[in-house]
C-alpha cells in the first residue's frame, strides 16, 4: 500500500460553507459514517464514490478502503 501523506489538513472548500475545527473533524471522523470521495475528470465532470474508512486518531491517519 502506498503512503500518501502524514498530514491531516482541514480546508475551507467554499467561503459559503464554514470549515471545521480540529476537534469537530475528529468527532466527525469518529462517527464511522461512509465518506464520499470525489474527483473531477478532465472534462470537469465529478466522480463521486462512497468509501469505507478507518480513522486512527492517535496516529493522525485516515485509511480509505474500496471494494477492490
Amino acid at each position: 500500500m502506498g503512503k500518501i501523506s502524514n498530514n491531516l489538513k482541514i480546508l475551507k472548500a467554499s467561503p459559503e460553507i464554514p470549515g471545521m475545527t480540529k476537534e469537530e473533524t475528529d468527532r466527525f471522523l469518529e462517527n464511522k459514517l461512509n465518506l464520499q470521495f470525489a474527483t473531477i475528470d478532465n472534462k470537469g465532470d465529478p466522480n463521486i464514490h462512497p468509501v469505507w474508512f478507518y480513522y486512527d486518531k492517535d496516529e493522525k491517519k485516515l485509511f480509505i478502503m474500496t471494494h477492490q
